[in-house]
């Protein structure tokens, strides 16, 4: 694989994550450079690579525009930031190519018409690189911005197309092949669950493995079977496990620098392996490599389709094995059915020994949902939605305003968010199930009364208690210069069921004695610990998670909670309590991928969670019986020439297909749901559009534009542009979408 690879996956990674990032690839497949793998403008000796980061060029050996140059040296690369403009006979961007090298420092000038910086090599990674765009990316954009040269910048139209058709190339050149391990030597099982299976040795065809390769994950013994499918995500190279993944190893004597790729996880199906003995008589293993000695062995496209279509049918998150993930998140893409799967998972949690009711799956569903509605009453479940503004004082604890007394001054008090009301809730050995109704009748009377009078307990001293518009009890001493006190009712009611006090105490032991005397407070006792409680976290990659979780992070891990081996507490920055989390207390999270991939997140998060995909099934899709159309190959062939053209992340889910009973129905499902999905994730690229949906949805323009010759400009190759066009009949565009 020449480097042109390494370079797009490194920039096309860094673009995902900054949205604002573009580069110019090969524009025009001269000479069949494409099909060579040759993404960028270079030499045919690969001798250079240069990437476009404006919109200007020269044509072919006359380039004159600002890019990134990489330069293989040494098993790495250099990288150069050039400003080129040879021959350019536009003086007003001849001039911006000179405020842009004044602009960002370190540029040194070669002759009259070029300027380079050096970035740095690529042997420890793409860092430097990255760090120069992240300081002088957003540079380069004003300088042509603010002299409204906007025709120099990269559209985000054209920057789509070209990706696509990068993709289109590389999707050509994908292997498959099996990684095998031997449980006697690696645990594989236990490393899958831990989410740390992030490399594997490489033994053989160390020049064919290359980035985009599709993985069967393969262990040999009693069970053997695929235990998960991965993509490798790096070229063939020395390096150590991870010290995360060392600790599987059972022989920590073979653990060594050695020939490596890095891979990612895309099927887990460790809970539900794929087993030799479930698939050895079927056709697609009948020349199956695994089993033999050693680590690396080819596989085809088939084995590693099949393999992923029985993975999903083993797919059963009531499994009660997940029960044993305390952290779970739930990742697909939209409409897989991620909501639905995190009740099922937090039923089945919190109440092991429900069973579904119902005679047909609509029954069974309403069944589960009033169970989930049930556990959620009673607060064994408690949702929630992350988001920008989400913190850390939403989920754990922060001082937060109170409504203002009658004299109008405002109070705060330290609230426990939703999480830490969880684990309380979680821990509580005893209990006064009616105490929220107790307290609010002794409100009301104290109230009506005006105040009442009580007596210090040991001394005897009097004092009025009034209520404020906090419903908090106000106790005054009847002396001259009298000092009032507020005794909340999170106070009393800690006094009440389990005698402790924190401020105030012969005023707080008096009020508790009056309310229990003049009210039928019910204390029993409790044993919410054999309970299990649950935290569902909505869209958990749209909130900031280290500011969110804080120090408590590393509580959440198994042997760190309260009944842990090796438990943990802390003291909390508002309240100066100790805190840790019970280990009955479980967090389910979901993310969409089309927003962000899993890759993105926090990487103290990744390890302390297990990622469970949630991928579309067409195969539950029903079949019309007032139409010849079949909704699963439907959503198939959708699904595949999206995976094609952007990413699996990016597919349709299932969920939008579910409840279609007529053409009616199908019809508003394209127009409502499925085509502004396309247009969002193609940013109305009608082109990508048209191949994915056909010409039932979308109607080809003839372009009838002349352009002037003019001597060294490349005549853009569009000739033609694409729109939607309005569903007539939904039946033939169904056809035409399945080239029927």
């Amino acid at each position: 694989m020449n480097f042109h690879e390494e370079v797009f996956r490194n920039l096309n990674y860094y673009s995902n994550k900054n949205s604002e990032f573009r580069f110019l690839p090969r524009q025009v497949n001269r000479q069949n450079k494409l099909e060579k793998g040759l993404w960028f403008q270079g030499d045919d000796a690969l001798t250079y690579a240069f990437v476009g980061l404006i919109d200007k060029s020269g044509g072919i050996n006359k380039t004159r525009s600002v890019g990134l140059v990489f330069k293989p040296k040494d098993e790495s690369l250099e990288c150069f930031i050039e400003i080129v403009f040879k021959g350019e006979k536009d003086q007003k961007l001849v001039n911006l190519y000179h405020e842009l090298a004044e602009a960002i420092p370190g540029f040194k000038k070669v002759k009259k018409e070029k300027y380079y910086k050096y970035l740095g090599q690529t042997s420890d990674g793409y860092h430097e690189i990255f760090q120069f765009l992240d300081n002088y990316y957003s540079v380069l954009i004003n300088v042509f911005q603010k002299a409204n040269r906007n025709d120099a910048l990269i559209s985000e139209e054209k920057f789509r197309k070209l990706i696509s058709k990068i993709n289109l190339h590389r999707e050509k050149t994908i292997n498959y092949w099996i990684f095998q391990s031997a449980p006697k030597i690696f645990n594989l099982e236990k490393a899958l669950r831990g989410g740390h299976v992030k490399s594997w040795k490489v033994a053989a065809h160390k020049d064919s493995i290359q980035p985009g390769d599709k993985v069967i994950l393969w262990e040999t013994g009693i069970n053997a079977g695929c235990y998960a499918l991965a993509e490798v995500i790096s070229d063939v190279g020395k390096f150590e496990d991870k010290d995360f993944q060392k600790q599987y190893y059972l022989n920590k004597e073979i653990l060594e620098v050695s020939d490596r790729v890095k891979i990612k996880i895309l099927n887990y199906l460790a809970d539900k392996p794929v087993l030799w003995k479930n698939i050895k008589n079927l056709q697609e293993f009948q020349n199956f490599n695994a089993g033999n000695r050693g680590t690396n062995f080819k596989a085809t496209k088939e084995q590693f389709q099949k393999i992923k279509e029985l993975g999903l049918e083993n797919d059963k998150l009531l499994d009660h094995v997940k029960m044993k993930n305390l952290n779970t998140i739930l990742y697909g893409p939209p409409g897989t059915g991620k909501t639905y799967k995190t009740k099922e998972l937090a039923v089945n949690i919190s109440n092991p020994n429900f069973k579904v009711a119902g005679s047909n799956k609509e029954e069974e569903r309403d069944s589960l949902v009033r169970e989930y509605d049930r556990l959620f009453e009673n607060g064994q479940i408690v949702f929630t939605t992350f988001h920008q503004s989400y913190s850390y004082e939403d989920f754990i604890e922060g001082i937060k305003p109170i409504p203002p007394t009658s004299e109008g001054d405002v109070g705060y008090k330290v609230m426990a968010g939703i999480f830490k009301k969880l684990c309380d809730l979680a821990s509580e050995k005893k209990s006064a199930f009616n105490f929220d109704e107790i307290y609010s009748t002794y409100v009301n009377d104290v109230i009506e009364q005006g105040t009442i009078e009580l007596q210090t307990p040991v001394h005897k001293k009097p004092f009025v208690v009034r209520i404020n518009s906090n419903e908090t009890s106000v106790a005054i001493p009847k002396t001259e210069s009298a000092t009032e006190m507020g005794i909340t009712k999170e106070m009393l009611k800690d006094y009440i069921i389990n005698g402790n006090i924190k401020d105030w105490k012969p005023y707080t032991l008096s009020i508790a004695k009056y309310i229990e005397d003049n009210y039928s407070v019910e204390v029993s006792q409790v044993e919410n610990e054999k309970k299990n409680y649950v935290i569902i976290i909505d869209e958990i990659n749209r909130g900031n998670v280290s500011s969110i979780f804080g120090e408590l992070i590393t509580l959440l891990e198994p042997d760190k909670r309260s009944d842990g081996d090796e438990k943990l507490s802390v003291e909390l920055p508002y309240s100066k309590k100790n805190f840790s989390v019970p280990g009955n207390v479980y967090l389910i999270g979901t993310m969409n991928t089309a927003d962000r991939s899993v890759e993105a997140l926090d990487t103290a998060l990744r390890r302390r969670f297990m990622f469970e995909e949630v991928m579309p099934k067409p195969d539950l899709l029903p079949e019309l019986d007032f139409s010849d159309i079949n909704l699963s190959e439907v959503l198939k062939t959708i699904n595949d020439r999206i995976e094609v053209l952007l990413d699996r992340d990016h597919t349709i889910g299932h969920s939008y297909f579910l409840k279609i009973t007529s053409l009616e129905d199908l019809k508003e499902v394209f127009e409502n749901k499925i085509i502004p999905l396309l247009q969002e994730y193609f940013y109305n690229d009608y082109e990508k559009i048209a191949l994915i949906l056909g010409e039932g949805f979308v109607k080809r323009n003839e372009a009838k534009v002349k352009f002037a010759k003019f001597d060294a400009i490349d005549v853009p190759e569009e000739t033609v542009s694409y729109e939607l066009k309005s569903i007539e009949d939904i039946s033939e565009a169904i056809k035409a979408l399945l080239n029927k």
